[in-house]
């Protein structure tokens, strides 16, 4: 089932450096959930995303993801539940403790003129399945599924996506990097894709550990 936005599941997901632990305890669960998505054909549209937040966001806003030039920009803006111009691209699932029901909380959003929709009304299945092995494995509160929508930004093969933060302007951006000017004790993985043979690769990696943005996660 999938809920609308709900700024309390927001406020509960884990800091960064939180959530960079429990990637630490539970990495090795990765494929388990992967191996469901291409079970269901999803493997080109849905990754796995590491659940975090960067920064505060108020209960009347939402994040809300546009294209700039060769980078895209995640910003808070002001919510509008009849927005038809922003779409989901993330979920958490949570399981109702009165009912038992496993539902889809949208986390973060897109403009639909920047990126290609993929709508949900069609997955019951693909989603009931994934949330069982997710809730299953005691996972909800580090693993959710993402869009494989960044593929507008166009990254050479020397380079990589990186993610980056600013806690004081609330912005979050996606950029290309040289692979040559990435420290990789300075990333944090942060969305993986998976093939039919079930191996796994890291879609992009937050830069969270640098001189220029540890200050800016929340502790």
């Amino acid at each position: 089932m999938v809920s609308n936005y709900s700024p309390k599941v927001f406020d509960n997901l884990y800091t960064f450096h939180t959530a960079k632990q429990s990637l630490s305890a539970n990495e090795r669960h990765l494929e388990k959930i992967g191996e469901v998505i291409c079970r269901h054909g999803m493997e080109k549209h849905f990754g796995i995303s590491l659940l975090h937040q960067h920064f505060p966001v108020n209960s009347h806003e939402w994040l809300v993801e546009r294209v700039v030039e060769r980078n895209t920009r995640i910003q808070p803006i002001a919510r509008e539940e009849n927005d038809k111009t922003i779409s989901a691209y993330m979920w958490k699932v949570e399981r109702d403790p009165t009912t038992g029901i496993a539902n889809w909380f949208p986390l973060e959003f897109m403009r639909n003129t920047d990126f290609p929709d993929q709508s949900l009304a069609d997955k019951q299945e693909f989603l009931e399945d994934v949330a069982a092995r997710i809730l299953d494995l005691g996972l909800e509160q580090t693993f959710g599924i993402s869009l494989s929508h960044r593929d507008v930004i166009t990254a050479s093969p020397e380079e990589m996506l990186v993610e980056t933060s600013s806690g004081k302007s609330r912005v979050i951006q996606f950029s290309p990097m040289l692979l040559e000017e990435i420290n990789p004790e300075e990333l944090l993985p942060t969305f993986w894709t998976f093939t039919p043979d079930n191996e796994s690769d890291v879609g992009f990696a937050c830069k969270g550990c640098c001189k220029g943005c540890c200050n800016q996660h929340p502790d």
